[in-house]
């Protein structure tokens, strides 16, 4: 299992964006020990490496913008028990 795991990280540093069955299409060309891929998974995980789809995040629009500024600026001179009762 040691020699899967190196190869796991090999392939995986060497392409990012590689799917853990791609990865273990890739190792099964040598039959003589094929491996599940729910093993190279698994193999992946134990060194720290987990696929995660980004989070979708709302762009900050122009107008967006301008308003955040615009409240930073009017708040500037708050004080700490203001903002208590404000926010």
């Amino acid at each position: 299992m040691k020699g899967i795991a190196i190869h796991c990280r090999g392939l995986y540093l060497n392409n990012r964006i590689i799917t853990a069955a791609k990865m273990t299409a890739e190792l099964n060309i040598h039959p003589e020990d094929p491996v599940s891929t729910k093993t190279m998974r698994q193999e992946l995980h134990k060194s720290n490496i987990c696929g995660r789809a980004p989070i979708a995040k709302p762009l900050i629009t122009e107008n967006n913008a301008e308003q955040q500024k615009r409240w930073c600026d009017d708040h500037k001179s708050w004080m700490c028990d203001d903002q208590k009762y404000e926010i």
